[in-house]
């Protein structure tokens, strides 16, 4: 059984690329240890710096329940892809 992600964090999104793209995502390769805390994260293809570090940084956050293999806890590498919709300047409550 694969592992199950149980504790989340959200990468931010720069307030130097707001007003550039909209929606962007960046592709990393994750390693979770035995324990199952992220262990290693690096990137997959070309991704905007300030992006790749922020989605970095959140992954680094999660937790995953262990993954047994015989039942032992094993390390697994994961592909992940970190999505980033950039935050609105609407306040709430107003109208477009």
């Amino acid at each position: 059984m694969p592992p199950r992600k149980i504790r989340d964090a959200h990468p931010y999104y720069p307030s130097a690329l707001r007003g550039t793209e909209p929606v962007a995502s960046v592709e990393l390769e994750a390693v979770i240890g035995p324990d199952g805390y992220v262990s290693d994260v690096r990137l997959l293809g070309d991704a905007q710096p300030d992006l790749a570090q922020s989605a970095m940084a959140a992954v680094r956050e999660w937790r995953y329940t262990e993954t047994l293999l015989n039942c032992k806890p094993v390390e697994v590498m994961m592909t992940v892809t970190v999505n980033f919709n950039q935050p609105s300047t609407q306040k709430p409550g107003s109208r477009p």
